[in-house]
């Protein structure tokens, strides 16, 4: 197996029919593989995911994003995959971006790769930017450094590092969990400018403004 194709995307999805199809295609553009996570959908995420070429888990009742990613995580490593780059389902990730997570982790494998949307700022709801805002401050005083935006979902992690991180929350803190740990315990997190997708029409979200930050 070659660096080429020991990256693999990972997509956890719950009801996103609409929109996983687009993502499963752009991502795999640029890596060999994507696994969907399935999270106890009610509607055809798993069928439209396969049918974009994802390869797909089900999960039979829906547990939360942080379970879907340790599913996902758990089965990247089963089949040999060293990294995962992780997107949303719901279209807010572009996945033309990827080149810039595998340009950066050929720069430093070990380090865990963040998307920033911050240098897009204006493009971003007032309402969820100062939630990311006040989030940041938090999570960086926990990590022990700075990172630029901690709501971010576009990411990629080594395997090898995740393995030596506990992950126990469960949900969106998660993600920040991850972050908090990895941080505090020395491992390298570095930034990568991701560019911000807001759809003006309205854009299903499962992400609780108040209780999840």
């Amino acid at each position: 197996m070659t660096a080429g194709n020991r990256l693999c995307g990972v997509i956890p999805a719950y009801n996103a029919e609409d929109t996983v199809g687009d993502v499963v295609r752009g991502a795999r553009k640029h890596l060999p593989v994507v696994i969907v996570a399935d999270d106890g959908s009610s509607d055809g995420t798993a069928r439209v995911a396969a049918g974009a070429g994802a390869e797909v888990i089900r999960i039979p009742e829906n547990r939360g994003k942080g379970n879907s990613l340790r599913e996902l995580f758990a089965e990247a490593g089963r089949r040999g995959f060293s990294a995962v780059v992780a997107l949303d389902a719901d279209g807010q990730h572009d996945p033309d971006d990827i080149p810039r997570f595998l340009a950066a982790h050929g720069e430093d494998p070990g380090a865990i790769l963040v998307g920033s949307r911050m240098g897009s700022a204006g493009a971003i709801p007032v309402h969820r930017y100062n939630s990311m805002v006040v989030a940041r401050f938090y999570i960086c005083l926990a990590a022990n450094r700075y990172i630029d935006d901690t709501q971010c979902g576009f990411r990629l992690y080594p395997l090898d590092t995740l393995e030596s991180i506990a992950l126990r929350k469960e949900r969106y803190v998660t993600e920040t969990e991850l972050l908090i740990k990895a941080g505090d315990s020395g491992h390298r997190v570095v930034t990568v400018p991701v560019r911000t997708i807001y759809h003006p029409s309205g854009h299903k979200t499962h992400f609780r403004g108040v209780p999840d930050v």
